[in-house]
């Protein structure tokens, strides 16, 4: 029994070392191969965040210009609209009834405004020809991050494939280590087999046998073979332990690009869209300034058929402002000399009223009048009583005593003997 044993033993170990020196060689080209690959993948990630940096950064360069441009839009708009009434003021002025009233201030100022909105569009049209310029250059970087975009992607699925090789290769390498595995148990069961062989004749017999010794040497072999086989199944378990561990790592990374590389992808769908909208928007303006150039240029043309019309307006316009300047000279100085007149009526009306205060105060002050005094109390004294009575607010006070007023009576029945 110990015959068919011995042979087998040895031919059963150096498979079982052949294959792990196999499995390491393997293993080791598994490791180049993924550390080739992560440093790819990182190669990969870092370009990609570059990428949406860049695509970020023209994502919001293309935003702002869109709202420029829709500024644009509006105030091109609202300059439509001021030309459309300017022109309706003009055509309200070069009406039949335009001629007839003030219009030359108004024309001139209209024509300056005119002037200034065609330099304002001549503006917006360069500032439009800027704008398409600057979204050609952003058309043509974004064009060059798609290709960008689509290279990395490539990258990414040649990497795709290169782990999934990779999977393949531990997968096989898994199972190679499973069946070492399986065969080390195996020889491991046969030397104790033998083992348990060698210790029964040892137990019979008192002399050492040669096939006794050969048994212990192939014994001793196959345990220190074990040994090794089991050193490197654990160096290999810690190296599949690692690469497992970079693959779920490497995993991660490739999802986290990929979702990085939808959400770019989306990005750049959403800023072609806007670019083709903005240009969209950029043409259209563009048509409406080329007729709002050829209607300016039209308007231009009428406006100046009537020009020796708006001339002789303006002559007789100016014509009519001296003539009213002249009425007004002449309405202030009637105002002035109304004024004057009465002021003079009212200081006649205020000497009107004294004197009939002191004719009333003179009648009340002589009482009932004598015939032998009337001829020295009549309206000739009373009127010389008054002339010389000076005229001012004075005369205006209470009438004084009656010891006073005889004497003024008596110089007024004398006045008339001295006259």
């Amino acid at each position: 029994m110990s015959a068919p044993s011995s042979p087998g033993s040895p031919g059963r170990f150096p498979p079982a070392e052949a294959s792990a020196d196999e499995l390491r060689r393997r293993n080791t080209l598994l490791q180049g191969r993924l550390a080739h690959a992560n440093a790819e993948l990182h190669r990969v990630a870092s370009s990609r965040n570059v990428t949406a940096d860049e695509q970020h950064l023209l994502s919001r360069t293309l935003l702002r210009q869109t709202h420029e441009l829709r500024v644009l839009e509006d105030l091109y708009r609202a300059r439509q609209e001021e030309i459309g009434h300017l022109r309706a003021e003009i055509a309200a002025f070069q009406g039949p009834e335009g001629p007839d009233v003030g219009v030359g201030p108004r024309v001139a100022c209209l024509e300056s405004q005119l002037r200034q909105q065609e330099a304002d569009f001549r503006n917006l049209e360069t500032r439009f020809d800027q704008a398409v310029s600057k979204r050609d250059v952003l058309q043509d970087q974004s064009d060059h991050l798609a290709e960008e975009v689509r290279l990395a992607g490539e990258e990414i699925e040649q990497l795709q494939e290169d782990r999934n090789d990779v999977d393949r290769a531990r997968e096989d390498a898994e199972h190679e280590l499973l069946l070492t595995e399986t065969s080390l148990a195996r020889a491991t069961e046969a030397l104790q087999q033998a083992e348990s062989q060698v210790v029964r004749p040892a137990e019979t017999s008192d002399g050492v046998s040669p096939d006794l010794a050969r048994l212990t040497q192939e014994r001793d072999t196959a345990q220190a073979a074990a040994a090794r086989a089991e050193d490197r199944l654990g160096a290999m378990k810690e190296d599949l332990q690692g690469y497992r561990r970079s693959h779920h790592e490497s995993s991660a990374e490739l999802n986290r690009l990929r979702g990085l590389q939808a959400v770019s992808t989306d990005d750049l769908i959403r800023v072609v869209r806007e670019r083709d909208t903005a240009r969209a928007d950029v043409d259209r303006l563009r048509g409406n300034v080329s007729d709002l150039d050829a209607k300016l240029a039209a308007a231009k043309r009428k406006q100046g058929v009537p020009a020796e019309e708006l001339a002789d307006a303006k002559r007789r316009l100016q014509d009519l402002e001296h003539s009213v300047r002249v009425l007004q000279r002449e309405r202030d100085t009637a105002r002035d000399v109304r004024d004057q007149a009465r002021r003079e009526r009212d200081s006649f009306q205020r000497d009107l009223d004294i004197a009939h205060q002191k004719i009333a105060a003179v009648a009340a002050a002589v009482g009932p009048i004598s015939t032998a005094d009337a001829s020295t109390s009549g309206p000739a004294a009373v009127l010389h009583s008054l002339r010389s009575t000076p005229v001012g607010p004075s005369a205006q006070g209470p009438p004084a005593d009656p010891q006073d007023r005889a004497p003024s009576g008596s110089d007024a029945a004398t006045s008339p003997s001295s006259s």
